[in-house]
């Protein structure tokens, strides 16, 4: 494994632009890098019994390390800015304002070095032994950034700081982990093996022909709307749904291009930057730079449609009420790859959009995920201001046709916090492409016999 890894700390993303009800701006997406809570020092994935295929824990060995990785540099960058915001702050008051940032390193480097210590000695197959030496390499950079995030919280100075941002500037460990994680799984898939994955909450099927996982809204009444939101999202109603399936995650790159490859799709927009279509590992990023009619005709391609926009709010939301998928809690980037306000930086650190099912802990009653952040996504209807006062109360459908569609979710960028809420509805000009817009598919549930009771509560 290549030891000249890089953490994305300190780089400079193009400015957004702040958007509310009054002003309906572009939902843009970027601006600096960024600040994500540690990760609680409990788990340790790698932890599996001896001579077990590593294939078989992909899920449980990339995705935190990846997690690892961005909490690294979430950490540089806030003690960075932490600094800069006290210029004339004495050592003193430096290690008071830094005590907790060191403490979760040095429990960071705790944790991983357990994590080290079993994967050192760990039996795998002889062709699996490679990838085994590449997860202990990565593991050691991170054992060696949290340290010197520990050391440079004690000593609490200017100077400590800025040596850490160079180190972190100095090993690419973000993109070297997704790397990892691609040609693991591209290894695992080439040997015949099923590649672990996460599973959802409630019944899941797979969609062909672009692979899609869904899980299952069982039909029933959700409370549509919000009385603490935009005039928009009134009068607050009981809404009845037929049951109906909706993807788990955000329709990729990697899927959208099949659709492209087959003819049954137009290429996505690669104008901006963040736009991810054609960029090395990106292929499970969300698609984005898409009009609302590109979503429509994929979904179509795929034997799904797109969501309506109350089909949507249920399968964020569920039946109980609740302000965001996760639950009531506000957004942090435990949750959400979203634009975090306190310290000023564009999706949780990152540049752009991250790989879709990044943020676990976000997950909607129903399993899906990203359903708040990461990009914004379109929905089948078109955008009426007054709709809720005037709409059918069982599988209500707005408008099919108009200038302007519905996005829903929020995403990496510059929003604003109530911009994630479930019940939040942007008017949005279809034709319009950007990097912060994406989408998922539904479709209607052939057996809808399950009731909203299979669902979890909001914790």
């Amino acid at each position: 494994m290549r030891h000249f890894i890089v953490i994305l700390v300190g780089t400079t993303l193009v400015a957004g632009c702040q958007s509310n009800k009054g002003k309906r701006d572009e939902p843009t997406n970027t601006k600096p890098a960024a600040a994500e809570p540690s990760v609680p020092a409990t788990a340790t994935p790698e932890a599996t019994s001896a001579g077990s295929s590593l294939c078989a824990d992909a899920a449980s060995i990339y995705g935190p390390l990846e997690n690892d990785a961005r909490t690294l540099a979430s950490t540089g960058a806030r003690l960075r800015a932490k600094n800069k915001a006290r210029p004339g702050a004495g050592p003193l008051d430096l290690i008071r304002n830094v005590e907790s940032e060191g403490k979760a390193c040095r429990e960071k480097t705790a944790q991983l070095q357990s994590r080290l210590a079993t994967m050192k000695e760990r039996n795998v197959p002889d062709d699996e032994e490679p990838m085994r030496r590449e997860i202990v390499s990565a593991l050691e950079l991170l054992i060696q950034g949290n340290q010197k995030c520990a050391d440079s919280c004690r000593a609490g100075n200017s100077g400590s700081f800025v040596r850490l941002n160079q180190l972190l500037e100095a090993m690419p460990l973000v993109q070297t982990c997704q790397r990892l994680r691609t040609e693991h799984e591209a290894k695992c898939r080439a040997k015949g093996v099923s590649v672990a994955t996460s599973s959802a909450s409630g019944s899941t099927k797979t969609r062909q022909p672009d692979g899609a996982e869904m899980v299952l809204v069982p039909a029933g009444a959700f409370a549509r709307g919000s009385n603490d939101g935009d005039p928009d999202e009134q009068p607050v109603r009981q809404i009845t749904l037929s049951a109906f399936w909706v993807d788990k995650t955000e329709v990729t790159t990697a899927m959208y291009a099949k659709c492209v490859e087959a003819g049954g799709c137009k290429p996505a927009a690669a104008t901006d930057r963040f736009c991810n279509r054609g960029k090395d590992g990106r292929e499970q990023h969300p698609i984005n730079c898409v009009r609302w009619d590109q979503a429509d005709i994929y979904c179509k391609w795929a034997g799904a449609r797109l969501p309506t926009e109350a089909e949507w709010e249920k399968a964020a939301r569920g039946a109980d009420g609740r302000t965001y998928p996760w639950g009531n809690d506000p957004p942090s980037c435990q949750y959400a790859i979203w634009y975090d306000a306190e310290t000023e930086t564009h999706a949780c650190g990152e540049l752009g959009s991250w790989r879709v099912g990044s943020k676990p802990d976000g997950a909607s009653p129903y399993g899906a995920v990203d359903m708040a952040g990461n990009v914004w996504e379109w929905v089948a209807d078109g955008y009426e201001a007054g709709f809720y006062g005037s709409s059918p109360d069982t599988d209500p459908r707005g408008p099919e046709k108009g200038a302007y569609r519905v996005l829903r979710g929020g995403g990496f960028g510059n929003d604003g916090e109530g911009k994630l809420r479930s019940s939040e509805r942007f008017k949005f000009f279809s034709a319009n492409q950007t990097s912060g817009i994406g989408f998922r598919c539904a479709m209607s549930a052939a057996d809808p016999s399950s009731t909203d009771g299979t669902s979890k509560e909001a914790q």
